[in-house]
């Protein structure tokens, strides 16, 4: 039995000069897309952090209106009846001295960024069972010693105008 030539095999390497190229141009499209899209996270991610301090600051603003309020239930109960705050719908507390007052308008606070407001109003009361009278008009007697406080705080968000308030009840206790 005779045999032939073996039977070789080459591979021939197949040309890769124009892989290296390809490899670069997907390796920086796919770096610009990760970019772009950790860029608009970041920034979106600031625009929210951004809105949750003024959020927070309103929030603060409120609370610190109605903590006024109560402070002015016990130490000057006739500020409530100011005439600056009763020819106006509304006053913002002013510190004065070691003590605290109400002052007509609204008080803008932060460079000018919010606008917080303190309205007091009168409290009515059922005759019978001397629950707070919410009707509209209210139908009740009128209580001299309790009133309602509505703190007020109005802010622009560059999209939007937002407003906060807080409602308490405050009471002369004699």
């Amino acid at each position: 039995m005779k045999f032939s030539k073996p039977i070789s095999y080459k591979l021939k390497a197949k040309s890769s000069k124009g892989f290296a190229l390809v490899e670069v141009i997907i390796g920086m499209g796919i770096a610009a897309f990760l970019l772009t899209t950790f860029s608009s996270i970041a920034l979106q991610s600031k625009k929210v952090s951004r809105a949750n301090m003024r959020n927070f600051k309103a929030a603060l603003y409120l609370r610190e209106a109605i903590e006024v309020a109560k402070d002015l239930e016990q130490t000057n109960w006739a500020s409530f009846a100011n005439p600056l705050c009763v020819s106006t719908p509304y006053c913002h507390p002013q510190a004065a001295g070691s003590t605290w007052t109400l002052a007509g308008a609204e008080e803008l606070l932060d460079d000018g960024m919010f606008a917080r407001t303190l309205s007091v109003s009168s409290v009515y009361r059922d005759p019978v069972t001397n629950a707070i009278d919410l009707a509209d008009p209210p139908t009740g007697a009128l209580d001299p010693n309790t009133k309602k406080v509505t703190a007020a705080v109005r802010w622009d968000t560059g999209y939007v105008v937002r407003t906060g308030t807080l409602e308490a009840y405050i009471y002369n206790m004699p």
